[in-house]
């Protein structure tokens, strides 16, 4: 399911603060874990700059140590980890690595060593989101932690997993089931209820409030018996779950998902959700709601990607010569990590 999961690290303390939410989930998927770090090199900059060959040699042996301090974390949680260094723009290798169906998730910050208090995003991370095709992990909200902290897998204590319904739902409720077994944390299952949009500049009428009425009605219906299906399903498999619908507000089915998931008392340590749902269109990465939920929320957000429909809708992935190559055969995929 999560069978490989990429992590970027610059070096910087928040970007190491997605580590222990990745050790949760690799530890619920029994998911290999690769952190990777990114060397400018020419191809981030310069082409026709001089290098210096030994000042080039230090700073890979120096990230080869800080990689190696990061995947003895991991390795003591009784996961498997593995180290790779790459030369050229972090976005570029990310998605690159990403494009190339090597991994099943991506999981990185909203900012690293770059940080900028006026960004609520930083450009790797934006290029990521709008380009991987793979299922992403965004860990907002950072806050600092002990190092005891930062060397086991985050217990979460409740986990939100907005659904629509859709074929898709399926598969999203799956993994949130599997990582709220594996963390024995409760899942709060939501199906938000919008309202019909009707076009009309003038107060609706009595026939069309009626037919509005009927529609939710139906929809109601059919969540509650959907939701219902799926706690049975869940709880037999030894899920603590509980199930709601709510009515959409005026800022859509997002503000919806945002306010359930910071509600006092019912606060999410995660939110799981899919990347399209019942009406996504197979042209873009991520849906509307999915993208407005990673940007409104100061929490960890998982987006898990379709990768059927995603291969379908995007067949073709960066060209062979537009790849960037480095020395090392033991790296999979167009890059070969330098150890």
């Amino acid at each position: 399911m999560i069978r490989r999961i990429l992590v970027p690290l610059d070096g910087s303390v928040r970007a190491e603060s997605v580590l222990p939410h990745v050790m949760a989930v690799a530890k619920a998927f029994h998911s290999r874990v690769d952190l990777l770090h990114v060397l400018p090199g020419a191809a981030a900059g310069d082409r026709h700059r001089p290098s210096d060959p030994m000042a080039c040699r230090l700073a890979r042996a120096n990230r080869a140590r800080y990689l190696a301090s990061q995947a003895e974390l991991v390795r003591e949680a009784g996961l498997d980890v593995q180290t790779h260094i790459v030369e050229g723009g972090p976005a570029e290798v990310i998605v690159d690595l990403a494009e190339r169906g090597e991994y099943d998730l991506v999981a990185l910050t909203p900012h690293g060593v770059g940080q900028s208090s006026q960004l609520e995003i930083g450009c790797t991370a934006v290029a990521v989101l709008l380009n991987a095709r793979c299922s992403i992990l965004l860990v907002a909200g950072y806050t600092p932690e002990s190092e005891e902290a930062k060397a086991a897998p985050i217990n979460f204590r409740r986990i939100l997993s907005p659904v629509d319904c859709s074929p898709r739902s399926d598969w999203s409720l799956k993994v949130a089931g599997d990582l709220a077994r594996s963390s024995e944390a409760r899942l709060h299952v939501v199906h938000v209820l919008d309202l019909p949009e009707v076009v009309s500049r003038m107060p609706r009428a009595g026939t069309t409030r009626k037919l509005v009425d009927r529609i939710v009605q139906a929809n109601r219906a059919e969540a509650d018996a959907y939701l219902g299906a799926s706690a049975r399903r869940l709880a037999d498999a030894g899920v603590d779950i509980e199930v709601e619908v709510v009515s959409g507000s005026t800022g859509g089915t997002a503000q919806s998902i945002c306010r359930r998931a910071v509600a006092e008392g019912g606060e999410a340590d995660l939110v799981v959700l899919s990347a399209h749902g019942r009406g996504g269109g197979l042209g873009w990465r991520l849906g509307g709601t999915a993208m407005k939920v990673l940007m409104g929320l100061d929490r960890p957000v998982l987006v898990l990607q379709d990768l059927t429909a995603a291969r379908t809708a995007w067949p073709h992935s960066v060209p062979e010569s537009n790849r960037i190559r480095t020395r090392d055969p033991s790296f999979p995929g167009p890059y070969r990590a330098m150890r």
